[in-house]
């Protein structure tokens, strides 16, 4: 009886020390559903997706004009919501903390919350494709004259950050996170 008991014992501990030493099951896949604002048309322009999946930023028809502009949807809602003044707004870029997005329109960036409020410009003279340095404070942008230039987040005067040479077009500048490189 003294080894039927040990031997149940050992089984035990052995069971046991299994179930505390083997990995945590792997989290649920997340699955999110997109759909457009209409079912007429959709651009099929870059898709901004915001940071921690909080949302993501897209071109789209207008329902009530038929133009386009910005739309913001957040993943747990499943209506999506015009941003203000971003009429023929586009290559949009989320701020790294999630609160606003900066996009060009007819050679201006412009930023605005993404909670809803007032557009502001914060350059001219931009060519393309506003990015975002990583600690928020600033956008680059391409500029013309072969330029990418860095303006602050709050708007002011843009300095040249790299000047290509003739004939060739600098794009999507993107700051490693020391925000320098």
């Amino acid at each position: 009886m003294t080894t039927g008991v040990a031997a149940a014992a050992v089984l035990a501990l052995a069971g046991l020390g299994w179930s505390l030493t083997r990995p945590d099951p792997p989290d649920p896949v997340e699955r999110y559903g997109f759909t457009t604002v209409t079912s007429e048309q959709f651009s099929l322009t870059p898709i901004e997706l915001g940071p921690e999946g909080t949302g993501m930023v897209y071109y789209g028809q207008r329902e009530t004009t038929g133009g386009f502009q910005l739309w913001y949807r957040r993943y747990d809602d499943l209506q999506a919501t015009p941003i203000q003044g971003s009429v023929s707004g586009r290559d949009p870029m989320i701020s790294p903390d999630g609160t606003e997005v900066a996009f060009d329109i007819a050679g201006q960036i412009w930023v605005v919350p993404l909670a809803g409020g007032v557009p502001r410009s914060i350059a001219d003279s931009a060519v393309c494709c506003a990015t975002w340095a990583p600690d928020g404070e600033s956008v680059l942008f391409t500029g013309g004259g072969n330029q990418i230039r860095r303006v602050p987040s709050a708007g002011g005067p843009s300095e040249v950050v790299l000047e290509s040479e003739a004939g060739r077009v600098p794009a999507w500048a993107f700051l490693l996170p020391d925000g320098n490189s």
